[in-house]
């Protein structure tokens, strides 16, 4: 179930959302990094993850997930109901 729904989330988040360490890369090869105190990285970072543009990537990874374990549940369930029938 875990599987399915990672496979679904990672289908369905738009290539810009990005997470720590995708940013601290970036920065990192722009050669800016390194100049930025701990404070000033950690905001940048803040900042980044703050912006509104990953609320539609989380809704959609979210939904994905949801779908996922949806599916998985009503597997088992059909699942439980041939078992029962086999066993009557």
């Amino acid at each position: 179930m875990q599987r399915e729904a990672i496979e679904n989330a990672r289908g369905a988040i738009p290539a810009r959302c990005f997470s720590e360490d995708d940013i601290r890369e970036m920065i990192a090869q722009e050669e800016q990094w390194d100049e930025f105190t701990e404070e000033e990285q950690m905001e940048a970072i803040q900042s980044l993850i703050d912006a509104g543009e990953y609320e539609h990537a989380a809704a959609v990874a979210n939904e994905a997930i949801t779908e996922a374990i949806e599916r998985y549940l009503h597997e088992v369930m059909i699942e439980m109901e041939n078992r029962q029938a086999g066993n009557e």
